[in-house]
């Protein structure tokens, strides 16, 4: 238990409901500018001659500009934003999402110093959030303008694809380190976790291989292959029931689709 306690001991350390702050602020920005104030996001950007002029808060202030200045989408845009955050924080705990989400601000604000290059907005940054969640839940739906159901993994394939459009017709190399700086961020992260995925899935897909041919050879088809070790339904009771064994679990837990991003870890 004093193990348990040592590894979630920062779990909840640092700014709670950090995504629902920022699309907020995002908010609040498109209203100040509707009201009048357009020159609003111009000095919220990330220029570096302002920045090296004195206006250090442009290192930060770019994520607070709105994605698009049109009330429908904004509001899909941002309630997107939300629920991907709020996912994310359930899942890693504050900390850990707090840590990712500005670790790619710094990197982001470092690259356009350096090589002179304006940040206008966070939307690149907000695209490693996407990839992040996909990688976790890949096979998670979302209803995309409240309205189209699409898993988690195809939305990660548009967005490599429009990374890679725009990386690929950019003229100037330094534009192209701005447009990649959140796969940079991205491949920090998830580098180890992607590799132990890797492992994991293999061990398990050896062991799904070994316990099916026992059950083929036994028992016929009567032994449920997939159990939710929180709910204890399996695919028997739903056909539809997706099944993932939890990298962070210390044994070989299985969890259905619900319950993957919310059970607490076994250590």
């Amino acid at each position: 238990m004093k193990a348990s306690n040592n590894k979630f001991k920062y779990r909840d350390f640092g700014i709670k409901n950090l995504m629902f702050i920022i699309v907020s602020a995002n908010l609040l920005v498109y209203l100040l500018s509707m009201l009048g104030n357009t020159n609003l996001s111009l000095s919220l950007a990330l220029i570096p001659e302002r920045v090296f002029a004195g206006e250090i808060w442009r290192v930060l202030s770019y994520i607070f500009i709105p994605p698009t200045f049109n009330p429908f989408f904004l509001l899909i845009v941002l309630m997107f934003y939300y629920y991907i955050g709020r996912e994310l924080e359930n899942y890693w705990g504050t900390f850990k999402f707090n840590l990712y989400y500005f670790s790619g601000v710094l990197i982001g604000s470092v690259i356009s110093l350096i090589f002179n290059v304006p940040i206008v907005g966070s939307d690149d940054l907000n695209l490693s959030l996407f990839l992040a969640y996909a990688v976790l839940d890949p096979n998670r739906t979302v209803y995309l303008f409240m309205v189209l159901p699409i898993k988690m993994k195809y939305i990660a394939i548009v967005d490599l694809t429009i990374i890679i459009y725009r990386v690929i017709n950019v003229p100037f190399w330094q534009f192209k380190l701005v447009i990649l700086y959140p796969i940079i961020n991205f491949l920090i992260f998830f580098t180890p976790i992607l590799i132990r995925k890797v492992k994991g899935d293999t061990k398990a897909r050896i062991r799904k291989q070994s316990f099916e041919s026992k059950v083929l050879k036994f028992d016929g088809d009567k032994v449920s292959r997939h159990r939710c070790s929180i709910c204890h339904r399996t695919e028997k009771d739903d056909e539809n029931l997706e099944f993932r064994y939890c990298s962070k679990c210390n044994g070989n837990y299985e969890y259905c689709s619900e319950h993957i991003f919310n059970h607490d870890h076994k250590v």
